[in-house]
């Protein structure tokens, strides 16, 4: 949209005008109108999009009474959001980091999670998730009722936008909007020689093998594009233990099960898989990250796994 709207607007403003019989002049009709106009309509992903925030309005209630206030974060709320996932993901001295972003940052950088590089890396791709979420799906957070603090957030994108995680292709409109509102091209690129070997290639073996799982199963999730894609799911360390990643995810299928539509995720880790299993979700394919010997410094390659909850038509 960034790129293709301009454009078509562009075109319609350089249509040369009709004088009429008065002398005044007057836009001539043309096509381009009408394809400005029809770019303008929401998209069928929009319209699932406000489905479901009229059922988060109608089900967030529901978790006041164990101190959750379930709501809809946006751009106003990026700093608190890219920190509750960075240190989520990254880890600290009292939590863990996920498995597979410790493998992707190499032996060098590994439980070394006040580096200065490690968390340079960290809050670009979350601050990427979160405005890929913002932009083109919604982030559900959890604050504390008492002190409003946020414990947790989840980035969902809707059903016909789950290319937007594909990496395989930097120059396409979407990733190229992305990298427009993040500001820079990843750390890791940008800074390549400071990083250790091979962060890269590992980030890149990363996205392949969550697209691999999708390629596996979408027979089984409505086909590539056809659910809701739970894109991150963090909650703060210190916020650990206090149910916020049920409330978050009972939210996604609630507004799942009211448009008839399955969830997927990734999970990267046997401690997450066993709670997304409680919440109703089941494994469908596992996937080593890499076979190449250059990548796996540990001899071995984390797996990740795909995931997925059906609608339930019963409520």
């Amino acid at each position: 949209w960034a790129v293709r709207l301009p454009l078509l607007i562009m075109e319609f403003s350089s249509t040369p005008p009709v004088i009429n019989n008065s002398g005044n002049a007057r836009r001539r009709p043309s096509a381009h109108y009408s394809i400005t106009m029809s770019c303008m309509r929401p998209s069928p992903s929009d319209l699932i999009l406000a489905q479901a925030k009229d059922v988060i309005e109608t089900v967030r209630h529901k978790y006041r009474a164990k101190g959750h206030e379930a709501v809809l974060l946006g751009m106003k709320d990026e700093k608190e959001a890219v920190r509750v996932l960075t240190n989520s993901f990254n880890g600290t001295a009292d939590s863990d980091a996920e498995p597979i972003f410790d493998w992707v940052l190499g032996p060098e950088l590994r439980g070394k999670h006040d580096h200065p590089l490690r968390i340079a890396f960290f809050r670009y791709y979350m601050r990427f998730i979160f405005l890929s979420c913002v932009k083109y799906g919604l982030v559900i957070g959890v604050r504390d009722t008492s002190t409003s603090e946020l414990m947790a957030c989840c980035g969902v994108l809707p059903p016909g936008r789950r290319h937007i995680t594909d990496a395989s292709n930097l120059l396409s409109p979407t990733m190229l909007s992305l990298f427009v509102a993040v500001g820079a091209l990843p750390p890791d690129m940008i800074q390549h020689k400071a990083f250790p070997p091979h962060v890269t290639e590992r980030v890149n073996a990363m996205a392949k093998a969550g697209m691999a799982g999708l390629e596996d199963c979408a027979s089984q999730v409505g086909g590539k594009e056809g659910h809701f894609y739970v894109y991150a799911m963090a909650t703060a360390p210190e916020a650990q233990g206090k149910g916020c990643t049920r409330t978050a995810l009972e939210i996604v299928a609630a507004f799942a099960d009211a448009t008839g539509y399955p969830c997927a995720l990734d999970s990267g880790s046997e401690k997450n898989t066993c709670v997304y299993q409680r919440l109703g979700y089941e494994v469908l394919s596992k996937h080593k990250i890499s076979t190449k010997k250059e990548l796996n410094w540990d001899n071995d390659s984390p797996e990740e796994r795909f995931m997925a909850r059906q609608a339930d038509y019963s409520h």
